[in-house]
């Protein structure tokens, strides 16, 4: 996020560079020069929120991405969560659960009942191979949405992509106040 937000965009000051000297009206608290003062940050709110959402979007998609150790993590633990021998049948459902809850398009998942999860202590090889391969393909489906559910949250549009101004993912007026109490 700092790269994104303060070294590519609000970054530097206004300020002569041999003297040092704020032009006239700086520290301004609606700047409308581009730099890295408050009132800059303030003035540019919405380009501000932007960078910031498409900053979280890209840092997710790094983390999710199937390579990534923390993907890895994720993927290792509920595999152990559903293969589990030792778990009783309340907690037996839970990461098939998790991934009925989190996405009801998930076909696999959704159609796994409590009565089918005795094939994953059964020793049949196979059986477990295909449902830890389901599960993989689901936790991909389910991670790889994370971008679209984040645009509609924010009041974005999913079918088109478009933000929409974010509407519903907005701290405009707490922002401008904190930031105004930098010089």
């Amino acid at each position: 996020m700092v790269n994104t937000i303060f070294k590519t965009y609000f970054h530097g000051k206004c300020q002569n560079p041999t003297t040092g000297i704020d032009p006239p009206g700086c520290p301004n608290p609606d700047c409308p020069v581009v730099c890295g003062t408050s009132g800059s940050m303030v003035h540019f709110y919405s380009v501000f929120r932007y960078r910031a959402y498409n900053s979280t979007v890209n840092v997710w998609n790094e983390i999710t991405n199937p390579k990534s150790a923390t993907y890895q993590g994720v993927e290792k633990a509920i595999l152990a969560a559903a293969g589990s021998r030792s778990r009783s049948n309340t907690n037996s459902g839970r990461a098939l659960r998790f991934m009925r809850f989190a996405n009801s398009n998930l076909t696999s998942a959704a159609s796994t009942r409590k009565g089918d999860l005795n094939l994953m202590g059964s020793g049949h090889a196979l059986e477990i191979e295909k449902r830890q391969e389901a599960l993989k393909n689901d936790l991909q489906v389910l991670i790889h949405g994370f971008r679209n559910v984040l645009a509609v949250v924010c009041g974005g549009d999913e079918v088109s992509g478009k933000a929409n101004g974010l509407p519903n993912c907005s701290w405009e007026q707490a922002f401008k106040d904190y930031m105004l109490t930098f010089p």
